[in-house]
């Protein structure tokens, strides 16, 4: 290995990665692959044409990781990168692939990007003449990070068949990307979701991007139902969308429903933002009930409505670990509802008042906005520290 200078990219200072040794051997398979966290850089090498280096990626929650290589200058030297998942015992390189491509060939800098759910990964890594004995030695150095953004809003792979489909929530964005489906790529890339809809309604699917092109992805709704053997004929609506026709309306019953994503016309590695928004106009708006966040599911809010009156408790943590316990009541404003956060104190179960704090000791301030009947964002102020938490309807 040679110890190259490391050039600080524009990368490090936006998500402040953290800079790592070199990369020691042997690690040319999947026992001996090297512990690398998220957010941190190594510095490899590629040595010969039987050199391979495995790394092994843990992700604590989901979210989007984004594998980034680079060298000092554009050289004719590439990399063939696979991601594999853990599932059962990993054998050889030929175990099945989330990802497969060719990175950096006169590139300064090349990346690509995945959508996961929370686990383990494998990152194999080879150079272009891998297996190849015409050429013998050489030197292919590389800097490697794994840049990982945490959150629930992604499509999680493997997504690619009904039973696998990502669980949405109604009238929110889910930022998805069809892959290249050519060489070096094994597969062609097919994201399913999933989302229930709990009155009938008129449900808008738009497919949106960030930066408008001439990309476009052909999108299907389908029932619920035997989707082992569906086909193209058991869709209720298949279109194109693209920047100047981004969505399509249905009127859908109450029930369980599923999207496809397939990539059109330049559609590949471009970022898509996919929801499925009912339309609640003239529906009865009634937030009883347990929500929860989906990044902190072990916390918890419960609603009561009474016609215009909103009361809650909020379900949480201090510093320390210990639960606490804080409510709230108040007028709706529209779809918003702002509150003092009080506390309680008082004796055991069985021992009577007094010791009783009948009327609560304010500790904060709270802001919920319900953005439909199915997504809301809380605004709270407790203790000296503010934040806001996304909550959905908690499915029994």
């Amino acid at each position: 290995m040679r110890t190259k200078l490391i050039k600080i990219s524009v990368i490090i200072a936006l998500f402040g990665l953290n800079i790592a040794a070199a990369e020691p051997e042997p690690n040319g398979t999947f026992s001996q692959a090297i512990d690398l966290e998220v957010n941190t850089q190594i510095n490899g090498a590629i040595d010969d044409h039987e050199d391979v280096d495995i790394y092994k990626i843990t992700l604590p929650e989901p979210g989007k990781l984004r594998i980034l290589i680079e060298q000092d200058f554009p050289t004719e030297f590439s990399w063939r990168v696979k991601l594999f998942q853990e599932k059962g015992e990993l054998l050889n390189n030929n175990s099945p692939t989330i990802f497969s491509t060719e990175l950096g060939r006169n590139k300064e800098s090349d990346f690509f990007t995945e959508y996961l759910a929370a686990g383990i990964y494998y990152l194999w890594i080879v150079d272009r003449r891998y297996g190849n004995q015409l050429f013998g030695s050489f030197n292919a150095p590389y800097r490697l990070t794994p840049v990982f953004e945490n959150g629930a809003f992604f499509e999680q792979t493997s997504n690619e068949i009904f039973a696998q489909a990502t669980k949405i929530v109604l009238n929110r964005d889910y930022e998805g990307v069809i892959h290249d489906s050519s060489y070096p790529l094994y597969r062609d890339d097919i994201d399913f979701f999933t989302f229930d809809l709990p009155v009938e309604s008129n449900v808008t699917i738009a497919l949106n991007q960030r930066s408008p092109n001439d990309a476009s992805w052909k999108v299907s709704l389908f029932p619920d139902g035997d989707t082992r053997f569906f086909t193209n004929q058991d869709a209720l609506h298949r279109e194109t969308l693209y920047h100047s026709k981004p969505a399509f309306k249905n009127y859908l019953s109450a029930g369980k429903y599923y999207l496809r994503v397939e990539g059109g016309l330049r559609a590949p590695g471009i970022t898509y933002f996919l929801s499925a928004n009912a339309d609640t106009a003239g529906m009865p708006y009634d937030a009883s009930g347990y929500w929860i966040d989906p990044e902190r599911p072990v916390q918890s809010v419960s609603f009561i409505q009474s016609g215009n009156v909103l009361a809650g408790t909020w379900f949480t943590y201090d510093d320390g670990g210990n639960v606490k316990w804080f409510t709230f009541a108040n007028q709706l404003q529209g779809t918003n509802l702002s509150s003092d956060l009080f506390e309680y104190t008082g004796p055991a179960p069985g021992v009577p008042c007094p010791p009783c704090n009948s009327e609560g000791i304010p500790v904060g301030k709270i802001s919920i906005n319900f953005h439909s009947p199915w997504f809301a964002t809380m605004d709270y102020q407790i203790f000296g520290r503010s934040g806001t938490q996304t909550l959905v309807p908690l499915e029994f």
